[in-house]
Parts: C-alpha cells; structure tokens; sequence
C-alpha cells in the first residue's frame, strides 16, 4: 500500500518538474504571460508534489506513544501549504496582467513550441491526475486526492492559455493577459475549495451528512436502546470513531457483548477505514419486570436469587424469592444480610410493600456413586410409579447416584403429550416427584425431565 501511493507521488513530483522546466523555457522565449504564468502553476504544483509525497510518507508512519490517533493529519498540512502556495501566485500573475493591460503592452512571439509545449502540458497533467485519482480514491488519501483535483485544473487552465495564444496570434496580445488572469481565476476557486476542505479537516468537521448516516445505522441494530453519545474525528484517511450506546440492563453479558460487535460491524462496513471503540451503557427499560429488577438488585450484590415471584394482596404487592448462600455464612450473619436486601429491594422498587426471602445455602460437589446398574428392582419400582400417571406416555433414562451419605439422588425422564400447557405439564411433574419421594427411603432428591412426545 504504501508503495504505491509514494510510487505515484514520485510520478507526480517528477512529471511536475519536467513541464515547469518546458513552460519556462518557452514563456522566456515567446514572452508569453499566459505561458509565464502556467509555468509559475506548475513550479507550485512541483513543490506541492514535493510536499505531497513527504506528508504520504510521514502519514503511513504507525501510531505511536506520541501520536496515539496516527500521522494522518499530516496529508491536511500538505494540503494546507498547497492551497497557500497557490494563492500566492494568482496573486503575482493578476498583479503582473493588470499591469500589462494598462501599463504597457507587450508584444508576444506566436510560434509551433508556444503551442507544442501546452499540449504536452494537457497530456502530462491528464496522465497525473488519472493515476493520482485512482489511487487516492483506493487508499481513501486526502493528499493524493488534493493532488489529483489541482493537476486536472491545470487542465482547464493550459486550455484557456491556448485560447490566449491563437487570440495573440492575431495581434490581440491583451488577450494573453486576459488569458494570464482566467488562470488565476480558475486557481483561486481550487485554492478556496482545497483550503476549505483543509481547514475543514484540521478543525475535525465531517463529510456532510456522515453523523447522520452513522446514527441512523446504529439505531437499526437490534438491541440497541439509544445513542447516548456519538464522536467522529478524521485524521487524513482514517476516520476515528467513539459512541455509547444504551443497551438493555438485564441482558446476559455475551448478549450486550453481541451487540456491541454489530454496532461496530456495521460502523466498520460503511467506514471500512474507520477505527471504532463502541461503549455500552446499561439502562432500565419501560419494558423491564419486577422480577427482572429484583434478580438485577440481588445479583449486583453477588448473590444468586431464584424461584421469584410476585403476590397482589389487597392491593400491595409482595415478593418472595429464594437467597442462596455460601458456607462462609452462619445463619445469624446471613439473616442480616437478608434483611438488608429486603430493605434495599423496596427502597430501589417503591411499588414492592414488602420482600419475603427463603435462605438456603449453596452446596459444593458432592461425591457421588452411579449405582444405576445395581438397582433393577428400584428402576423397575420407578417405571411402576410413572406408569400410575396416565399423562405420561413414556418412562426412561433413569439415573439413580448415592451420595457420600448413602442417600440416593434419582433423576428420570419422562414424555409427554406436546398439546399439554407448560403450567399442565409442571403441575404433573410435580405431583410424580411427590409419589416417588413417598414411596422410596432414603431419598435425598428426585428430579423428572419432561420431554414432548415427538411423531416417530
């Protein structure tokens, strides 16, 4: 990549340099204003050549501790120098066409290389500004780009002086300085766009309607709730990019981590070149619940709550749920860390009256003994129980384990009709959990799996 753009540049700058020689050779020959002043142009485009392929050059340089956002900004400068540059010199060729139109005049000589050398001028200028062009527009180089817009104006500009020199060829020589200062017209338009264009990029403004682009696409993204804050700022062909955005509290973080990285694909298919850091902001939903509230509350203390749910008694509402503790706590300790999210759970949801909270303890791996193969008469005993339930079509996988203190800890799977409701479908596990923890001593826990009955 870099090859090619300082590979172009080199072009340029030697092509500049060729037909600066060429012009002024034949302007001090001919005493062609126009002649003169298209050889000061291109004298300006060689040392905006010159300063072109330096800021390419310092500009591929890799950030740094110094320069953290690159050394991009060093294409703006270019251009800034450039557009001064060329200010300069409308202003001596105007001053010295005014001069010749009403001071004196001067006789211009009309000859074959007068003509020969604007033409050879037109076709290096076009062959610079095509390649220049196709590279800046494949490297996104605001440098290359000024370079390639400034060479297809000298275009334009060595036309007008040929139009200058057929008019002096028939004695109109004030034609010439017309001709001198149409140049300088068309350079001074160049010179307020590539300034603007300059100061523009320096003071960090966007390309029209870029923030707007961006912002619409981010709010498209699933997920995302808002944009709290949106920042651009380019430095030559790079564009850096910060954004906040508002995502949902409750969601898991591989979720909110997933949006994340769609908003910053997205940002980074329509900026391909951009460098984009995207920040999520958790925020409380309209649609949030108020046992999503309460999980988010117990679990911000680190806490692990489950089997949530909400009464409506008289008009009050009332939370239950279950609190699982370490080892750590004794029961005292543990009541009072209880009480203290009772109180914080009502204080942050003012509609909750009061909070029930069951203490349990979370229990570490035990030890245990697949004794499945041992126990026929058990299993056999289990298939016999499900059986009396005629919602269930199928009894299998039967797992029974005995723990380090020789109780048993059973686990089975059980099918069931698809069209049953999930609350059908609980009530009944529920109610063969009840008969096997009747009917078999020595239980620790039963756990029934049900599955929907599938076409076979």
């Amino acid at each position: 990549m870099t090859n090619e753009k300082t590979s172009v540049a080199k072009s340029s700058l030697y092509g500049a340099i060729f037909i600066t020689v060429l012009k002024l050779v034949v302007a001090l020959w001919t005493g062609s204003l126009g002649i003169l002043a298209e050889a000061a142009h291109s004298a300006l485009d060689f040392l905006a050549a010159g300063v072109t392929l330096f800021a390419v050059k310092i500009a591929d340089k890799p950030a740094d501790s110094d320069h953290q956002y690159g050394h991009g900004k060093a294409e703006n400068f270019a251009a800034l120098v450039e557009t001064l540059l060329l200010l300069a010199t409308c202003f001596w060729i105007i001053s010295e066409a005014i001069e010749r139109l009403y001071a004196h005049s001067m006789k211009v000589e009309i000859s074959f290389w007068s003509y020969f050398v604007m033409v050879i001028s037109i076709v290096v200028d076009y062959s610079r500004s095509r390649a220049l062009s196709r590279v800046a527009k494949k490297y996104n180089n605001q440098a290359l780009e000024a370079d390639a817009l400034h060479f297809s104006t000298d275009i334009w500009s060595s036309a007008v002086v040929i139009i200058g020199l057929i008019f002096s060829s028939y004695h109109f020589y004030a034609a010439d300085a017309v001709a001198a200062i149409m140049v300088a017209v068309i350079v001074v338009g160049i010179s307020y766009k590539l300034g603007r264009r300059t100061v523009d990029a320096l003071m960090d403004k966007l390309p029209e309607g870029l923030y707007e682009k961006i912002k619409k696409e981010i709010q498209k993204i699933t997920g995302v709730e808002n944009i709290v804050s949106l920042r651009m700022r380019q430095a030559g062909p790079k564009i850096f990019l910060d954004t906040t955005v508002a995502i949902k509290r409750t969601l898991p973080f591989e979720t909110a981590h997933s949006i994340v990285s769609d908003v910053e694909e997205r940002i980074i298919a329509l900026l391909p070149n951009a460098d984009a850091v995207v920040h999520a902001d958790p925020v409380e939903t309209s649609d949030e619940t108020l046992m999503e509230k309460i999980r988010l509350i117990v679990s911000t203390e680190g806490m692990y709550p489950h089997h949530i749910r909400i009464f409506y008694i008289s008009g009050k509402k009332i939370a239950d749920l279950h609190l699982e503790y370490s080892d750590e706590f004794n029961f005292v300790s543990a009541h009072e860390v209880s009480e203290k999210m009772e109180k914080k759970i009502c204080e942050l949801i003012p509609e909750i009256n009061d909070v029930r909270i069951h203490l349990e303890e979370i229990f570490a791996p035990a030890l245990t003994v697949d004794i499945t193969s041992q126990s026929a008469l058990l299993v056999e005993q289990l298939e016999k129980i499900a059986q009396q339930v005629p919602e269930i079509h199928r009894c299998d996988n039967i797992s029974i384990l005995q723990l380090e203190n020789k109780r048993l800890k059973i686990a089975m799977n059980c099918t069931f009709d698809a069209s049953l409701s999930l609350d059908a479908v609980h009530s009944i596990v529920t109610k063969i959990e009840n008969m096997i923890t009747k009917q078999i001593e020595n239980l620790d826990s039963v756990l029934v799996h049900a599955e929907p009955l599938k076409d076979e």
